[in-house]
């Protein structure tokens, strides 16, 4: 695997942008990137049960904060995908791990419909493994 091809290299930070796949895609590496000591990940994920693509799971509280707590990664916040340059912090509700997990248990217990609704509602997740420090002010 990719991974195992890199050997000894540390690797800081993988950035997924798989058109709706990221969920997928992380979801096949398993314990992996714990594993091979990946520090950072920004994951593109959707929310609120909306999707840009039905074919594939990738709702943040549904799928990714779920699977990434259970795999060593902790979560850092949540940015809206049209706000790529920096411009005063994380997603209301989803500022730190704690944060997020309140929001969604709201957010599932409020939304009886498990069909996701087709829209463009994109974000980016940002997690840490929970073996490294967090950045400082961060």
């Amino acid at each position: 695997d990719v991974l195992d091809a890199l050997g000894n290299y540390e690797i800081d930070i993988i950035v997924t942008d798989m058109q709706g796949h990221d969920f997928t895609g992380i979801l096949s590496a398993g314990d992996a990137l714990a594993e091979h000591n990946v520090k950072r990940l920004v994951t593109e994920v959707s929310n609120d049960n909306v999707a840009s693509y039905l074919d594939s799971p990738n709702d943040f509280c549904l799928h990714w904060l779920p699977h990434m707590t259970s795999v060593g990664y902790e979560f850092e916040g949540l940015l809206k995908m049209l706000d790529m340059e920096y411009k005063g912090g994380f997603v209301e509700g989803y500022g730190n791990e704690a944060e997020a997990s309140e929001t969604c248990q709201k957010k599932l217990g409020e939304d009886k419909n498990d069909e996701p609704k087709h829209g463009l509602n994109e974000f980016n997740a940002l997690w840490r493994l929970k073996t490294e420090k967090k950045v400082p002010g961060g």
